[in-house]
């Protein structure tokens, strides 16, 4: 337990480095903080709290020592990530100039929110938890269903920085922020639980990024917390119970299940959280360095439609199918079949790892550095359109691909780098 308690205080120390530091663009430090509250804090303050047998997931046969090590490997090297991007950040000193906001662009983007959404419902959004997980979800069918969602999401970046821009909550502001809880609500229909957590983070950008850390900000970060234990886990609790078996609707909130206790809540958020039991499970079943450079030509090859390329092959799969993605190859692993469904969140450090052998560490760290880094210069730009794509890529509300691995940042940097070309290429034609 000790260990894990170091481990917590060296994340802590990063968070408090983050909130207080100019080096890097403040969106990013606050997203850091969620990253590290989510997916590091957050499990190993359960398992200081609640006992590691009590919380743990059966399915992995995970000892508490094996667990230990996974936690503490993968914290220590995010840990230096982060450090060594502040470093390097503080060194060069790059200095945010102010957002070019064109004029009239709330009203632009209210406007192609609300077609967004529309067109989502009119294509038939499924509410059914394990439709929207499906494999077929990567055939040329959804094409339509997954260019509507990177709409959808890098509408949701530019809404969260006009909110944040904005001194006080001005009319488009506020139909931006319920555009947003809209799509979020969508998205909880359909069993991502995480989703929950959207509208708290937009308010996170919004009165985080102005603050310093004082009592206030302190005060103010209590009052989240406290709505989030005593409102968005029990709802999230309730959802998890009923999406593998059914569609998801307003019903649940008039269910007359008893109260979840605290210790189902708890083993709840862990197994929600722990992605460090899934990559010793993966490095364990499919072997330390089994998978090479694999799993990185869907990703160099993401640029390509699937419209275009049916059989192109998926990011980060082993095998070129969503079969041999990490996040399936545990459970088909667990249950010893495969699903349609069935995924689960692996440990980036893990699955570079699998890929690597242990040279991937010092691969994860050069990576992680160098991805951080490049998601700060577009969000430390005038351009507003370069903005956009740097909140894009946080990953918000999970913030799960923010230190990726190798291959997942490959994948990401592909997708905004032809963005980027695009509206470099307006601006120049613009001011011709």
């Amino acid at each position: 337990m000790i260990i894990i308690f170091i481990c917590l205080l060296m994340h802590i120390f990063a968070c408090s480095k983050l909130l207080v530091t100019e080096a890097i663009d403040r969106i990013l430090a606050i997203s850091l903080v969620f990253f590290l509250g989510f997916w590091y804090i957050l499990p190993g303050a359960l398992i200081e709290i609640f006992s590691y047998e009590s919380l743990r997931n059966s399915l992995y046969f995970l000892d508490f020592e094996d667990y230990i090590f996974a936690y503490s490997l993968e914290s220590v090297t995010v840990f230096a990530v982060i450090i060594l991007v502040l470093h390097y950040a503080e060194r060069k000193a790059l200095k945010q100039l102010p957002m070019k906001i064109p004029a009239r662009l709330e009203y632009f983007m209210i406007v192609s929110f609300l077609l967004i959404l529309v067109a989502g419902l009119l294509i038939g959004p499924s509410f059914n938890y394990l439709e929207s997980n499906s494999a077929e979800l990567y055939s040329t069918n959804s094409f339509g269903a997954q260019v509507l969602s990177i709409f959808n999401g890098l509408l949701l970046a530019g809404a969260i920085l006009l909110i944040g821009h904005s001194r006080h909550w001005t009319i488009p502001a506020l139909l931006l922020f319920c555009l947003a809880g809209l799509s979020s609500s969508l998205a909880v229909l359909a069993g991502a639980r995480i989703q929950l957590m959207t509208p708290i983070i937009i308010l996170g950008y919004k009165y985080l990024r102005r603050m310093t850390l004082n009592f206030r900000t302190v005060c103010i970060i209590m009052v989240g917390i406290f709505f989030i234990f005593y409102f968005v886990i029990p709802i999230s609790a309730f959802i998890g119970d009923i999406r593998q078996s059914g569609e998801i609707d307003f019903s649940f909130f008039n269910s007359d299940s008893s109260v979840v206790d605290g210790a189902a809540l708890a083993n709840m958020l862990f197994v929600k959280f722990d992605s460090f039991s899934a990559g010793v499970a993966l490095v364990r079943t499919d072997g330390i360095a089994s998978a090479g450079l694999k799993p990185y030509y869907g990703s160099a090859l993401l640029f390509i439609p699937r419209a275009v390329w049916p059989d192109r092959p998926v990011a980060g799969s082993v095998d070129g199918t969503i079969y041999g993605h990490p996040s399936r190859l545990v459970p088909a692993a667990l249950f010893n079949t495969v699903s349609d469904s069935a995924n689960v969140g692996v440990s980036p450090l893990h699955i570079t790892i699998w890929q690597f052998g242990y040279l991937g560490i010092l691969i994860f760290v050069f990576t992680g550095v160098l991805y951080v880094l490049f998601i700060n210069r577009l969000l430390i730009s005038p351009y507003f359109e370069d903005k956009i794509v740097g909140v894009y890529l946080l990953g918000i509300p999970a913030f799960a691909v923010l230190i990726p691995s190798p291959d997942v940042m490959l994948k990401q940097v592909v997708f905004a780098l032809p963005l980027l070309f695009i509206f470099k290429l307006f601006r120049h034609i613009k001011f011709q």
